[in-house]
């Protein structure tokens, strides 16, 4: 299995063995909150995955015991928190 530790993602893991791309959102501390990072960084390994011709199933996963993830930080997209913040919040 390769990892594209390459990528620059920060809160994502992008691994691709054979025709498989393996998506996890890898924040287990925080639960895989659905952060602006971790939403812009699923996108671009979608399309990393779309472009590689070999490439035929991609499974989303989350890392961690608790749970596959959860709904972001309200902070994190309302624009009161550190960090990305979307144009028009949710």
């Amino acid at each position: 299995m390769s990892d594209s530790s390459g990528s620059g993602f920060e809160e994502v893991l992008y691994e691709v063995d054979g025709p498989i791309a393996t998506l996890t959102l890898n924040l287990p501390e925080k639960l895989n909150p659905m952060s602006v990072t971790i939403v812009a960084e699923t996108v671009r390994a979608l399309g990393m995955a779309n472009e590689d011709r070999f490439i035929r199933v991609v499974i989303i996963t989350g890392a961690g015991r608790a749970l596959f993830c959860r709904w972001g930080h309200p902070a994190a997209w309302c624009g009161s928190g550190s960090g990305p913040r979307l144009a028009h919040p949710v």
